[in-house]
């Protein structure tokens, strides 16, 4: 006859933050888009399978998401991808195993807890031309980057012949 206890999961480690491109997103930095993946690796003493749990706080509006993985084996590097809205965001991570044990919250990041972990500004367009036949569309944005891969312009061209002409034409 013999008893086993449950033991939580290990606080998740390796933390890391990166664009939706797979870039790694430094700490304070800012995303013009809505994704970010967050990452981190979760275990668990007793070999239970565990899920990650993130916990955004927006330092803007002062609102909490909560992000869950799937289950996964213990030992395993786990992705959220989530999405945000404008603001600046700070977030921690905790492992769950699959009996419902949580370890201790981990926080991202070794900066100041006032200073965001990072921020996202929408980008939105500020300007549509389309000309008709041979010609091209602009697209502009009212707060263009001034880092060097930032997209400041847009153009989409199209030649008039190219391209299937009637109905079905688009």
């Amino acid at each position: 006859f013999s008893i086993s206890c449950n033991n939580p999961p290990a606080p998740p480690s390796d933390l890391r933050q990166f664009r939706c491109n797979g870039h790694p997103l430094e700490v304070g930095k800012k995303v013009y888009v809505t994704t970010v993946i967050l990452k981190a690796v979760v275990s668990d003493p007793d070999g239970d399978k565990v899920r990650l749990e993130v916990e955004a706080y927006s330092l803007t509006k002062g609102s909490r998401k909560h992000i869950e993985s799937d289950l996964v084996d213990s030992g395993e590097e786990v992705a959220i991808i989530a999405t945000f809205s404008d603001g600046c965001y700070r977030w921690k991570a905790r492992a769950l195993d699959e009996h419902g044990l949580c370890s201790e919250w981990v926080e991202f990041g070794d900066n100041r807890s006032q200073d965001p972990d990072f921020c996202v500004e929408v980008r939105t367009v500020k300007e549509l031309v389309a000309l008709a036949g041979d010609g091209e569309i602009a697209l502009s944005f009212t707060n263009p980057g001034a880092g060097a891969n930032e997209i400041e312009k847009v153009i989409i061209k199209r030649k008039v012949g190219e391209y299937p002409q009637g109905p079905d034409d688009g």
